[in-house]
Order: C-alpha cells, then structure tokens, then sequence
C-alpha cells in the first residue's frame, strides 16, 4: 500500500509542477505580445509624426508621398494613416496600391 501512495503523490506534485509551468509559459507569452504591442504603438506615433512634417510640404509643393512596407510595416503604416487618410488622398499625386497575388 506504501508503494500506490507514494505513486499518488507524486503524480500529484508532477501535475501541480505540470500545471505552474505551463501558467508561467502563458505569462511569458502574455509579456512578449505586450512588449511587441508597445513596440508597434511606438513605431505608428514615430510615423505618424512623420507624416505630419511630409504631408504639409507633399501637399504645398504637389509632391507625392510614397510609403512601401512590408508585413508589420504595412500594419503600421496602415495605423498611422488611418486617422490621415483624407489628407493623403487630396494630395493629387497619391496612390494606394496593393500587392498582386501571385499565382
């Protein structure tokens, strides 16, 4: 009888050790997707204020403005222009494109 408690008990301690690792992996997952998030707030106001010094001058000098990005820029880019996009539609020489499919 000694044995099967013995057994019992430590699968009891292996699933509590089971379940802290596992609460600790999600935490550190919830810390890194925090830290991206911050990160990519940072990069949209670093742009935007950007854009709020080219869009001025594109529109005076009729100019226009190209952004290119790629994955978490084009997310990026997409924020920062999302509360500028009527400005960046009057400037006559603005486009918007997206990228074809490739088949």
């Amino acid at each position: 009888m000694k044995a099967a408690k013995g057994y019992f008990f430590g699968a009891f301690l292996r699933d509590i050790s089971d379940r802290l690792r596992h609460e600790e992996e999600q935490r550190k997952l919830q810390r890194e997707r925090a830290r991206w998030h911050r990160l990519r707030l940072i990069a949209v106001v670093a742009l935007a204020d950007k854009l709020e010094t080219l869009l001025p001058e594109a529109e005076r000098q009729g100019q226009p403005v190209h952004l290119v990005a790629h994955s978490m820029g084009g997310l990026v880019a997409r924020l920062a222009l999302q509360t500028r996009w009527e400005r960046f539609k009057s400037i006559p020489t603005a486009r918007t494109r997206t990228a074809a499919k490739r088949r």
